[in-house]
């Protein structure tokens, strides 16, 4: 039975794919074996090995497959944690779990806002996630912080709540000093508000996602096996 490659994402609007293997060009010495890569080398203009000084003017430039080292991995993860804290967020590097699909976040954003004695707080985790077979995507989850409680609200998780079911909770009139009265006149004020910050955060994720990734995909069906189909996009 075969998976799809990618998690589904939980909010970002494609498959924002990194850390996929690449082509790349080199040359071999015949004599010492060492591989000159074109990313150090000009191919066409290689005289002779780095290592023996063997003749290498007659050698054909050759193609193989190579995978993302962990050194590059750890390096996206510091570079996006950077942009992140240019953007007003945080940087993290913590595994957040999930067995098929490892997912790390990169950087969190929170906005807070009181409502009477009421504090609101959005909560947005930048994530990567690794794909089964080969690669990683980028995403992020969204939660709600309050009265000393993390609510789930767009996390992929089966214990996602609406913002309407959550805000509910945050102003229980049974747990805050605000009357009934006025946690129905603040419900909906909250709920509006999360979804805008919601909408303005995940905005600069779409964008800065667009730079780092190395593929933009969208996934056009998953067969009965279970395996997944993607194609590009803008």
């Amino acid at each position: 039975m075969a998976t799809p490659n990618f998690a589904k994402p939980s909010n970002a609007s494609k498959y924002f794919v990194v850390l996929t293997g690449r082509e790349e060009k080199y040359i071999e010495c015949p004599e010492c074996e060492n591989k000159h890569y074109e990313w150090e080398h000009t191919l066409e203009k290689l005289k002779e090995c780095d290592l023996c000084n063997e003749d290498l003017t007659n050698e054909d430039i050759q193609e193989e497959y190579v995978y993302p080292e962990s050194y590059e991995f750890d390096d996206l993860i510091e570079n996006l944690g950077y942009e992140i804290k240019a953007l007003g967020g945080t940087k993290e590097n913590e595994y957040l779990g999930d067995r098929n699909y490892p997912i790390q976040s990169v950087g969190v954003f929170r906005e807070s806002k009181m409502y009477g004695d009421v504090e609101v707080t959005v909560k947005i985790t930048a994530t990567i996630q690794s794909a089964y077979y080969e690669g990683a995507t980028l995403d992020w989850l969204a939660e709600i912080e309050g009265y000393n409680d993390t609510y789930k609200h767009s996390t992929g998780s089966s214990y996602d709540e609406s913002l309407e079911d959550i805000m509910d909770m945050v102003f229980d009139p049974y747990y805050i000093d605000l009357n009934a009265g006025l946690c129905k006149i603040m419900q909906p004020k909250a709920v509006d508000w999360a979804e805008q910050t919601i909408s303005d955060i995940g905005e600069k994720l779409e964008k800065l996602y667009e730079q780092w990734s190395e593929h933009k995909l969208r996934c056009k069906g998953v067969f009965s096996n279970g395996e997944a189909v993607y194609e590009k996009v803008n």
